[in-house]
C-alpha cells in the first residue's frame, strides 16, 4: 500500500476545502453551485479521512510489537531526574527542569509557537466555521513576526453571508498592516451581506414560481357555450356522444406545488345529419381553363326594376318587372338599397309601330287552362314523396281546366330528366396562383411583349411621358406559365393629374370650399380611388363622435371583411391580449415547450448513439412512453436529458456502452435494463474508458436530482484510467433502485450523498475500498441476501444511513475486465426559441418596428435591421465545445418581391431589445435564399460566432443586407440548435 499517496489524497482534500472557501470569499457570494461543490468536498475529505486512519492504524497494529521491543532494548535505567539531567546537559539548557519537590517544568518561550488553522463543517445547520490560532507571519525582510488573531469566526449558509474579525495585533509593524489590509477585506464582504441575501431570496422565489409540468384536461358538456354535466379529465375522449360537446384546457404546476389553468376552450361539436343526394347533370365538355376564384365564399346574384333609367333613390326601385333591370353580384344574401350599386338594362322593349291585323281566332269557351307537374323515379308508375312534389328522375305534365292537380299518375304525361352516369372526365390543370405584373412603356397604343425586360411586381411612381401597362401572369399546377394580353392602366396617369389638381385645390385660403359650397350641408363631390389615393398621401387626421363603414375594409396585410371578421396576415401584439378562446395550428415559444403527441418505439443501429434519439425528443413527454432499444455495442458518455411527464425505458439487449452515464434534473422515469424486455435477465455493459470526474472520484454512472432511476442486471465496470472509481453515484435527493447489478474493478462501488435514497434488491462483486458509502443525510437500503462487498462493506458520514440487516456481502470479485480504450467524443444539441423578434428602423423612424418579425432591406420606412432575442438561453452551452449551430427560418409572404431574395446572417450581444441604437457583433458569413413563404435552414460554422457563444458573448441572431428594396424582406421563426462535443 502506497502510504505517501494516501496522505497525500488526504492533503489534496483538505486543500479542496480551503480553496473553495476561498472562492466564496473573493466572489462575496454564495451560489448553489458552490455549496454542491463545497459539499461534496467535505464528503471526499471525510472519506479520505477515513481511509488514512484505516491505513495507519493497520500499520501502527502490525508493528506495535516490534517497536515495543525496540523501546525495551534502548531503555535507560535511570528515573526522571536522570532523564532531565540526560535532556538538559546536566541543566546547560533551561528548556526543560525539575523542582525539589519533583515536579517537570517546560518553559514555553523556549518553544516555537506553531501555525494552526481548525475548520468545523456543521453539516446540520448548513454552517462552515474557521477557528485561527497564534501564529508566525514573515515581515518584507524575512523575519518571523508573531501574530495573534484574538476572535475569528467566519460563517455561512444560504439565508445570508456574515464575517467577522476582532482585533488583530503584531509586534512589528508590518504585522499590524497586514491585519489591516485582512480587517479591510472581511469588511468588504460585511458590506454585501444585503445583496447577497436579497439574491438569495429572489432565486428561491424564481424557483418557487418555475413550471414544473404542464398537461391538458378534458370535458365533455352538453353546451357548446359552458361546461355542464361533465367532469374535468387528463384522459383524451375516444367517443364523444352526440349532441355533446369536447372542450379542453391546460394545466400548469409550479414548483411550489400551486397550479393554474389556462382558458377552456370549445374543440368539436354536434355532427348534423347528411344532406340528400342531389340530382346528376349530365357529363359537360372541357371548359377553358379560368382564372382563381374567390376562397371559398357564397355568392348572391341581386335583381332590382325600376320605371327609370338610372335610379337615385331606393323608392324608384321594385321587385317587379318594369322597364329597366339593374343586376350586381356580392357575398351578401340581403339586397342593397342602394341604386348605385346596380347595373341597369332595359329590359322592356320601345314601344314598336302598330302591328296588322293578325288571323282571327277560334271561338273559345272563356274557361282558363292549368299546367300540373308532379315527378316520379319509376318512369310514371309511382309519385315520388311529398305526393309527387319532391323531384325525381322523370317528371310528368297534365294540362286541364282545373285549379287542383290530379291525383292519378295516368293523368301526366312522363319524361325523363335525369340522364345516366357519364365517363370520367381527363384530369384538368388548375390555377396555382395568379399575380399582376406591370411594364413602363414609351407607347400607350402598342402593347410592349413578354420577351422585354422590365416588368416588375408593383406600381413604379409616375413617369412623365411615360405609359404603364398590365397583365396577369398565372400559374399553373402542372408547372407552365401564361399570360394575359397586356392593358393599358389609363389611371396610372389619370392618379397623377388629379394628385396635381388636388394639390392646386388645398392650396386656396379656404380648403373645403371646394369640396362643400358655405351654408351646404352636401356635396356633389364623389369620392373617386384616384381622390383617395392621392389625400393618402398626406397626414389625415379624422375624429368624429361616431364613425360607420358599411361594407369591406381593407389595408396592406388586413381586412375587415362584409361579414364583420378581422383578417390580419401577421398580428403582433406587445401588451396583454385577451379573447375568450383561441384556435392555433402551431404555437411557437421559448416559455411552452413541445410536448410528446404518442408512444415511441426507438432502434439505435450500429454507428448511432443513444444521445442523438434522445435529444430529438421533446423535453414535455406528455405522459407517454418512449423505448429504446441498442442492436450493438455504443461508444457514447450517455446523458439523460431534462425530460419530464412520462417514462424513459432503454434496453442494451446484451450490448455494451462504452462510456459514462449521467442524468441531471429528470422528472421523467427513467428503466435501463440489460436485455431486451423487463423481464429478460440478459445482462448489459457499462464499461468506461474515463469516468465522469466529480472531485476526486470518477464515476461510470451518476444521477443527480432524479426522482426516478432504476437499474436491471447491468456490468458496471470501474475506469481504466483512475484509481478512485465509483460504479453508481447519486446526489442532490435523488432516488435510485438497483437490481442484479455486477461491480468489477471499483475501488467504490457505491457512492451516495445530499439527502439521496438508494435501494438495492441485489449485486454482486468485491471493491478495493469501501463498498457502500452513505454521506451528508443519504440513505442506502440493502435487501437482504447477496450484495457487493469491499474492503469495507459500509461506511457512513454526515448523518447518513446504511439498512443492511440480512445481507451477506460477497468476498470474492466477479468475473471480467475493462476492455474500452478510447474515450467517446459524444455530439449533442441543445434547441433554443426566441422570446420575440423584431426590427430596427433606422434613417426613418430610428426606433423598433414592434411587429415581432425580423426584417431586412429598405421598402422606403427605414434601413432594417432584423433581430432575434433569446434572453440568457444560450448561458446553457455557455464553455461547451461548439462545433456549430442551425437556425431555422420562414419567409413571409407579401413583404418585398415574391422572388428568391438573400438574406445575411449575424449574431449579436443582446439578451433583450437595447434602448439605444443596437449593432451587430460579427457576421456569421452566411446567406440565404428564399422566396415568399418558403422555409429553409442555415448552418453556421464561423469560428467566431462559435468561439463567442463559448465564451457567452454571443446572446442571439439577425438578418442585415444592402439597404434597398430589392433585399427588403421579413423571416419568422428563428428556432436555433447550437451542437456541442464532450
Amino acid at each position: 500500500m502506497d502510504y505517501v499517496k494516501q496522505y497525500e489524497d488526504y492533503n489534496t482534500n483538505y486543500d479542496n476545502i480551503i480553496n473553495i472557501l476561498s472562492e466564496i470569499l473573493e466572489a462575496g457570494e454564495i451560489t448553489q453551485g458552490s455549496q454542491e461543490r463545497l459539499e461534496e468536498a467535505y464528503v471526499d475529505y471525510n472519506q479520505s479521512y477515513s481511509d488514512t486512519i484505516t491505513l495507519f492504524q493497520g500499520k501502527k497494529n502490525t508493528s506495535i510489537n516490534e517497536r515495543i521491543d525496540k523501546i525495551e532494548s534502548i531503555k535507560l535505567n535511570a528515573n526522571i531526574k536522570d532523564i532531565v539531567n540526560i535532556l538538559t546537559n546536566n541543566g546547560e539548557k533551561t528548556t526543560l527542569y525539575l523542582d525539589e519537590d519533583g515536579v517537570l517544568y517546560i518553559d514555553g518561550e523556549k518553544i516555537p509557537e506553531l501555525k494552526q488553522t481548525k475548520l468545523i463543517v456543521d453539516e446540520q445547520n448548513g454552517k462552515i466555521e474557521s477557528l485561527v490560532s497564534d501564529g508566525f507571519v514573515e515581515d518584507a525582510d524575512g523575519n518571523k513576526v508573531k501574530l495573534k488573531v484574538l476572535y475569528s469566526t467566519l460563517k455561512q449558509d444560504m439565508n445570508g453571508f456574515t464575517s467577522q474579525v476582532g482585533e488583530i495585533s503584531g509586534i512589528a509593524s508590518n504585522a499590524k498592516d497586514t491585519a489591516q489590509a485582512a480587517l479591510d477585506k472581511y469588511s468588504q464582504i460585511e458590506q454585501n451581506v444585503e445583496r447577497i441575501q436579497s439574491t438569495v431570496a429572489n432565486n428561491s422565489n424564481s424557483i418557487k414560481q418555475g413550471v414544473t409540468k404542464v398537461y391538458n384536461e378534458y370535458y365533455i358538456s352538453t353546451s357548446k357555450t359552458e361546461q355542464v354535466g361533465g367532469t374535468w379529465s387528463t384522459t383524451v375522449p375516444t367517443n364523444i356522444p352526440e349532441g355533446s360537446y369536447l372542450w379542453i384546457r391546460t394545466v400548469y404546476t409550479k414548483a411550489d406545488g400551486t397550479s393554474s389553468t389556462g382558458d377552456a376552450v370549445c374543440m368539436a361539436g354536434v355532427q348534423g345529419p347528411r344532406g340528400l343526394q342531389g340530382l346528376q347533370g349530365p357529363q359537360g365538355e372541357q371548359g377553358i381553363q379560368g382564372p382563381a376564384g374567390e376562397s371559398g365564399k357564397t355568392t348572391y346574384f341581386h335583381i332590382k326594376y325600376s320605371a327609370v333609367e338610372n335610379p337615385t333613390y331606393s323608392s324608384q326601385m321594385t321587385e317587379t318587372p318594369s322597364e329597366y333591370i339593374g343586376t350586381y353580384v356580392d357575398f351578401t344574401e340581403q339586397d342593397s338599397t342602394e341604386p348605385s350599386k346596380y347595373t341597369w338594362y332595359r329590359f322592356q322593349g320601345l314601344q314598336g309601330p302598330r302591328g296588322e291585323q293578325g288571323i282571327p281566332g277560334k271561338d273559345g269557351d272563356g274557361r282558363t287552362t292549368y299546367l300540373h307537374i308532379k315527378y316520379s323515379n319509376d318512369g310514371g308508375l309511382t309519385f315520388t314523396n311529398n305526393n309527387g312534389e319532391d323531384v325525381g328522375d322523370y317528371i310528368g305534365t297534365c294540362t286541364d281546366f282545373n285549379i287542383d292537380d290530379p291525383t292519378t299518375v295516368n293523368s301526366y304525361t312522363w319524361a325523363k330528366i335525369k340522364g345516366e352516369q357519364g365517363t370520367t372526365g381527363d384530369t384538368g390543370v388548375g390555377v396555382q396562383k395568379i399575380i399582376t405584373i406591370y411594364f413602363v412603356h414609351v407607347s400607350k397604343t402598342q402593347a410592349p411583349t413578354f420577351a422585354a425586360s422590365g416588368w416588375r411586381f408593383d406600381i413604379p411612381a409616375y413617369i412623365e411621358g411615360k405609359y404603364l401597362w398590365s397583365a396577369y401572369k398565372i400559374f399553373y399546377t402542372d408547372g407552365s406559365v401564361g399570360f394575359t394580353d397586356p392593358q393599358y392602366c389609363s389611371e396610372w396617369e389619370a392618379n397623377f393629374k388629379a394628385e396635381t389638381a388636388i394639390s392646386t385645390a388645398t392650396q386656396t385660403a379656404e380648403k373645403f370650399e371646394w369640396i362643400v359650397q358655405k351654408g351646404s350641408t352636401s356635396s356633389s363631390i364623389t369620392l373617386t380611388d384616384s381622390l383617395i389615393q392621392a389625400i393618402a398621401s398626406s397626414n389625415i387626421q379624422l375624429s368624429a363622435k361616431k364613425i360607420l363603414i358599411n361594407g369591406l375594409m381593407e389595408g396592406s396585410g388586413w381586412k375587415i371583411t362584409d361579414e364583420g371578421e378581422l383578417d390580419i396576415l401577421d398580428l403582433n401584439v406587445r401588451g396583454n391580449f385577451t379573447c375568450d378562446s383561441l384556435n392555433v395550428d402551431t404555437l411557437i415559444s421559448a416559455d411552452i415547450p413541445p410536448a410528446l403527441s404518442e408512444n415511441k418505439t426507438i432502434y439505435v443501429s450500429s454507428g448511432e448513439t443513444i444521445s442523438q434519439y434522445l435529444d430529438d425528443l421533446p423535453l414535455n413527454l406528455n405522459g407517454f412512453t418512449v423505448e429504446i432499444y441498442l442492436t450493438s455495442n455504443t461508444t457514447e458518455n450517455l446523458e439523460l436529458r431534462r425530460h419530464a411527464n412520462g417514462l424513459v425505458n432503454i434496453f442494451l439487449c446484451g450490448n455494451t456502452i462504452k462510456g459514462t452515464i449521467r442524468s441531471i434534473y429528470n422528472n421523467a422515469k427513467y428503466s435501463i435494463y440489460g436485455g431486451n424486455s423487463t423481464t429478460d435477465t440478459t445482462m448489459g455493459s457499462i464499461m468506461p474508458y474515463t469516468s465522469y470526474n466529480v472531485g476526486s472520484y470518477y464515476y461510470t454512472t451518476i444521477f443527480s436530482d432524479c426522482p426516478n432511476v432504476n437499474l436491471y442486471n447491468l456490468k458496471v465496470y470501474g475506469d481504466s484510467v483512475n484509481s478512485n472509481s465509483v460504479g453508481v453515484g447519486a446526489t442532490q435527493k435523488s432516488k435510485v433502485y438497483m437490481e442484479n447489478i455486477s461491480f468489477v474493478g471499483c475501488k467504490y462501488n457505491c457512492r451516495t450523498y445530499s439527502m439521496t435514497e438508494l435501494y438495492c434488491q441485489s449485486s454482486s462483486g468485491l471493491s478495493t475500498g469501501n463498498s457502500w458509502n452513505a454521506g451528508t443525510g443519504a440513505k442506502i437500503v440493502l435487501y437482504p441476501g447477496q450484495q457487493a462487498g469491499g474492503g469495507n462493506n459500509t461506511f457512513t458520514s454526515g448523518n447518513g444511513q446504511i439498512i443492511s440487516t440480512g445481507v451477506t456481502f460477497a468476498s470474492s470479485k466477479d468475473s471480467g475486465s475493462n476492455t474500452t480504450t478510447v474515450n467517446p467524443t459524444t455530439t449533442r444539441f441543445e434547441t433554443f426559441k426566441p422570446k420575440y423578434a423584431d426590427t430596427y428602423r433606422s434613417s426613418v423612424y430610428n426606433n423598433w418596428e414592434g411587429r415581432g418579425k425580423c426584417r431586412q432591406g429598405d421598402w422606403g420606412y427605414g434601413d432594417c435591421n432584423g433581430y432575434w432575442f433569446y434572453g440568457s438561453q444560450f448561458a446553457e452551452v455557455k464553455g461547451k465545445n461548439i462545433t456549430k449551430v442551425e437556425i431555422d427560418v420562414t419567409r413571409s409572404s407579401d413583404i418585398g418581391y415574391s422572388a428568391s431574395t438573400s438574406h445575411v446572417f449575424q449574431a449579436h450581444t443582446y439578451s433583450g431589445r437595447p434602448s439605444s441604437t443596437p449593432s451587430f457583433y460579427t457576421s456569421c458569413n452566411k446567406t440565404l435564399s428564399l422566396a415568399w413563404g418558403k422555409k429553409g435552414t442555415v448552418t453556421i460554422t464561423d469560428s467566431t460566432v462559435l468561439n463567442a457563444i463559448k465564451a457567452g458573448t454571443c446572446k442571439g441572431f439577425g438578418i442585415q443586407s444592402t439597404y434597398d428594396s430589392s433585399h427588403y424582406s421579413a423571416l419568422t421563426n428563428g428556432t436555433v440548435r447550437i451542437y456541442y462535443t464532450e
